[in-house]
């Protein structure tokens, strides 16, 4: 019960891809950006636990991301 998040403009975005294994923790999803004119990313990533009791279900999560500025 760990969510993990990773957001920035989509306009940026050129791709995301994903690669899955059987094996655990060991997929992963890319996501594949263009960089501003100084060569940076602008990204906030993040974790909730439903353990810590703020966040306690997948659709807490998403909500709790979609109101994020």
């Amino acid at each position: 019960e760990l969510g993990t998040a990773a957001r920035m403009n989509p306009a940026r975005i050129t791709e995301i891809r994903e690669v899955k294994d059987e094996k655990k923790d060991e997929s992963h999803i890319f996501i594949i950006t263009q960089a501003d004119d100084r060569g940076a990313v602008e990204y906030s990533a993040g974790c909730g636990w439903a353990k810590a009791g703020e966040i306690k279900t997948s659709n807490d999560w998403k909500n709790y991301l979609n109101t994020m500025e």
